[in-house]
């Protein structure tokens, strides 16, 4: 067991629980888009940045990506933590201003409105719909694709994915609504599927 401490609350946890894991278990909020229960870690929407001092250094980092260690010591909102969060949702809500989630935890964290030139995304690229195709449902049907700015989730080559199981997995874990249509991935119509409910 690991012993640590998060906003001056001590906590013992197992081996290889990750710092937002910890966190949840004593209570505190961290704000995520990209974590999802199931899925590895990936830090890719930054915003559950928290401080860790561990021994003389003290470092800004994402609690989902972070492992526990035995007497680090976390801090959840500090103004440098708070400073870290608005900064990255400045920048996702400048690339997706009209994601009503978006637009949520903006407000919640404290920005009205984007402070850099707004784009007509609705993906924030935080990798979620990749990861459950890949890891959960073992397709692969998607992929990140591009660098930087130009960087997108699409099927191999662009053309419709001949591994799609039209699950409708990345439509559900998608956390801005991107993906609306299963046959835009694999060209074919899902069918209904009778529940026994």
């Amino acid at each position: 067991m690991i012993n640590l401490t998060i906003n001056d609350r001590p906590i013992e946890v197992p081996e290889g629980t990750t710092v937002l894991e910890a966190a949840r278990k004593l209570g505190f909020t961290i704000p995520t888009l990209c974590h999802f229960e199931g899925l590895k870690p990936y830090g890719g929407c930054r915003l559950c940045m928290v401080e860790v001092t561990a021994g003389p250094r003290t470092l800004l980092t994402t609690a989902c990506t972070y492992p526990v260690a035995e007497g680090i010591t976390v801090k959840t909102d500090t103004e440098e933590v708070q400073e870290a969060r608005q900064f990255v949702m400045d920048l996702l809500l400048s690339r997706c201003p009209d994601v009503p989630a978006l637009q949520m935890m903006a407000q919640e964290l404290g920005l009205a409105e984007p402070s850099y030139p707004k784009g007509d995304s609705d993906c924030i690229l935080c990798g979620k719909c990749v990861r459950m195709c890949h890891e959960v449902q073992h397709a692969s049907a998607i992929a990140m694709m591009g660098r930087g700015a130009k960087r997108e989730v699409l099927t191999p080559f662009g053309d419709f994915s001949a591994t799609c199981r039209t699950c409708g997995a990345c439509m559900f874990v998608c956390p801005t609504g991107h993906i609306k249509d299963i046959g835009a991935i694999s060209g074919k119509t899902p069918l209904p599927r009778l529940s026994e409910f």
